[in-house]
């Protein structure tokens, strides 16, 4: 009778005690919308001290607070809390992915958080992004590389039927470009147009770069394919690094309601034209459509989630038939039947502030201070940015709509 009681309490816990703390927190969200970051930041530093070190949520508040610290342009400490992110989501067997156990006696939203697998891979991309802000380029290529790593890992030992991510490898290339690796630029640049054959930006830097490393074989193909010949005709660079919109949030599956799926969330912007000094210089790219890749991930798991979540049934239906036969009760038994099924609710956790889509944009400009802004596709301009870029040099710019 003992450990029917336990088990009676871990039931009911489960059953009332399963609210997300971060996901409840609708002004942390409102607070980011609203373009004020140090709200949102305060409040997400607030819910992770409630969460303490062991919290289930604590993993989805580091998630938050950086991207809410990296839009406010505090880098540095972005660093900081997404490494502890790092930590937390760390994948330490890939194996494991492909026969990783659901939860069978209780809900999903009393396990602690762990990243889906494109959430684990963009904490990298966000702190490549910190480091290319601050100017610390060979860290930059270190996260690019990171995150490209995982992803392989995933596809070759996890079994998942992931490709690489081009924006982190197009990132990749540009940072070892800055710190004078043009070979390995190259093979990322390859490695992007194969990704991503319809990104034409990166067609001109790998004309460039073929001429430069005198691989005469291919900038022949090249010119035969007609890749545009760069027109570089200042010798600086701004790189806009532009995060579109807010990531899909995901709901109960109709499907099958123990399961989560992921649904978009509206965005009327599609992309923005940037304005250097007033007069406009080129608009943004689409290179990385993180709502398109969060629905698909999902998707690819959904039938050994659903496989799993029928196994659970099964031994929750045994379990309660055992607690009847134990306390020589069947009341007892079908109550501790239908409570581990009321226990069985759909976690709907993720990562909120995520944008729709990264975007980017590389912009020649004259060494010197410049002021850009960009107008974006849909309504609205961003707050103008003030960046000074030395000779020959490049700076990074992030912006954010919604």
């Amino acid at each position: 009778m003992k450990y029917v009681s336990l088990i009676f309490v871990a039931l009911l816990f489960s059953v009332t005690g399963c609210v997300s703390s971060r996901m409840s927190n609708t002004g942390i969200d409102a607070a980011f919308r609203d373009h004020n970051y140090a709200k949102s930041t305060e409040l997400l530093r607030k819910g992770l001290e409630a969460e303490g070190e062991n919290g289930r949520d604590r993993l989805l508040y580091l998630l938050d607070l950086g991207v809410s610290l990296y839009t406010n342009g505090e880098y540095k400490e972005a660093i900081t809390v997404f490494r502890q992110a790092d930590k937390i989501a760390e994948i330490k067997d890939y194996t494991s992915l492909a026969t990783e156990a659901a939860t069978l006696l209780v809900s999903d939203n009393n396990k602690s958080y762990r990243a889906e697998d494109f959430e684990n891979v963009l904490i990298n991309v966000y702190l490549s992004m910190c480091y290319a802000a601050l100017g610390e380029v060979e860290d930059a290529a270190v996260e690019s590389r990171r995150a490209n790593r995982k992803l392989q890992l995933m596809k070759t030992e996890g079994k998942r039927n992931y490709k690489q991510n081009a924006y982190a490898r197009y990132l990749s290339g540009i940072f070892f470009e800055m710190i004078d690796e043009p070979d390995n630029a190259y093979i990322d640049y390859k490695e992007v147009l194969k990704l991503d054959p319809a990104f034409e930006m990166v067609r001109g830097d790998l004309v460039r770069l073929a001429r430069k490393l005198q691989r005469y074989d291919d900038l022949d193909r090249y010119q035969k394919l007609k890749y545009p010949e760069p027109q570089i005709k200042k010798p600086a660079e701004i790189i806009v690094l532009y995060e579109n919109g807010m990531g899909p949030i995901k709901i109960a599956n109709p499907e099958f309601s123990s399961i989560p799926m992921f649904r978009p969330r509206a965005n009327t912007i599609t992309g923005a034209e940037v304005i250097i000094d007033g007069n406009p210089q080129g608009q943004t790219v689409l290179l990385d459509n993180i709502e398109n890749t969060a629905i698909t991930n999902l998707q690819e798991q959904y039938a050994g989630l659903v496989a799993k979540k029928i196994g659970g049934a099964v031994v929750k239906t045994v379990v309660a038939d055992q607690i009847g036969k134990a306390t020589k009760n069947e009341t007892l038994g079908f109550l501790a039947y239908i409570l581990f099924f009321l226990a069985d609710t759909t976690d709907t956790r993720s990562w909120l502030l995520l944008p729709q889509n990264f975007q980017i944009a590389r912009i020649p400009v004259d060494p010197g201070e410049h002021e850009v802004k960009l107008k974006f596709i849909g309504g609205g301009d961003s707050a103008p940015k003030k960046v000074k870029v030395s000779s020959h040099g490049k700076a990074f710019l992030g912006f954010r709509s919604y």
